[in-house]
């Protein structure tokens, strides 16, 4: 049994990783429709940006999906794995997003926002009275505030004022580095005024006995593998023909070809799953 079991585990995480990478990837058109947008033409701060719908409706889509189809421990890993994994791409995309005058800097701040709070409501989205209560989680909206405070810093940097640009930097980016400094310089679009901004970052660190390049202000995923087990070894405490009904409702499922059109998942996640009812 605790063979059949650890292979439960093993076979779901699997199956988990693989839901959570496509779904990543079905976003990934609307960040890159933010990078495309010119935040400098920007005049006025109003509703969320259009690529943020298209960011809500392909989560909220597929949250529903992986609900339906998991035992609520494994839906919880789930979302754990998209925060971490979707996040640092949105912070990825922001470097890669044109010169933002203040402005600009306010409607991304604003959309981050609104992303946020999709993030935060995945546990409970959909659930209503006590099945809400108990699905929300306060570990869980600690990791996604955990997630946002770069994107967020970064938005709010680019909205500090020249002089206070190096000072703001060294508070919001613990560990930062200069390569990253001046990555987030020609995102705000300081002309003349970068060099003297240079100088005062290099006069702070060199002050405060930090190195300029070898402190990493990398966005690196937190290890939440060991939450992870634990709650996917809760789960397979099932007895041996409960795992083979889930993993036969799942198998069926991810195969459905409305399913594999809407969600666009590739037949990786059904094989495995086809492996595992085989192997019982």
């Amino acid at each position: 049994m605790k063979n059949e079991v650890d292979q439960f585990i093993g076979l779901s995480g699997k199956a988990i990783k693989s839901l959570v990478s496509l779904t990543v990837n079905r976003l990934e058109p609307a960040l890159n429709f933010m990078t495309k947008t010119n935040w400098s033409n920007v005049t006025r701060v109003g509703d969320s940006s259009n690529y943020v719908s298209t960011l809500t409706r392909i989560v909220h889509h597929a949250i529903q999906l992986v609900r339906q189809n998991f035992a609520p421990a494994h839906y919880r890993v789930f979302c754990d794995r998209l925060v971490c994994a979707f996040v640092p791409r949105f912070t990825s995309s922001l470097y890669r997003c044109r010169q933002m005058s203040g402005t600009g800097a306010q409607q991304v701040l604003l959309d981050a926002s609104v992303i946020k709070t999709l993030l935060q409501d995945m546990l409970t989205y959909g659930l209503e009275g006590e099945k809400k209560r108990k699905a929300a989680s306060q570990a869980f909206l600690d990791l996604v505030n955990a997630e946002m405070l770069r994107p967020e810093g970064i938005l709010k940097l680019v909205l500090t004022e020249p002089e206070n640009f190096a000072d703001t930097y060294v508070v919001l980016f613990e560990g930062g580095n200069l390569t990253d400094f001046q990555q987030l310089l020609e995102l705000k679009g300081f002309g003349k005024e970068a060099p003297a901004i240079i100088a005062d970052y290099t006069s702070i660190m060199r002050a405060t006995g930090l190195s300029l390049e070898t402190q990493t202000n990398a966005n690196t995923e937190k290890s939440s593998d060991s939450a992870d087990l634990q709650r996917l070894a809760a789960a397979g405490q099932n007895t041996v023909g409960s795992m083979k009904n889930l993993f036969g409702r799942l198998s069926n499922t991810i195969m459905d070809s409305n399913l594999q059109d809407r969600l666009r998942i590739s037949e990786t996640a059904a094989d495995m799953l086809k492996r595992g009812l085989g192997s019982r």
